[in-house]
């Protein structure tokens, strides 16, 4: 299934969303990049 899924990241959006999450967390983000590996690996569990 995971086959039928293209992701494509936009730098600029990564961006945006690291600036969001410095706004929510006091600490450098580490849950974007383990969301992105989530992503591109298991598309479905985010269904």
């Amino acid at each position: 299934m995971s086959e039928d899924y293209v992701i494509e990241w936009d730098k600029n959006f990564a961006d945006d969303l690291n600036v969001v999450a410095n706004v929510f967390l006091s600490h450098n983000p580490t849950l974007w990049p383990t969301i992105f590996s989530q992503l591109s690996t298991q598309p479905e569990i985010f269904e």
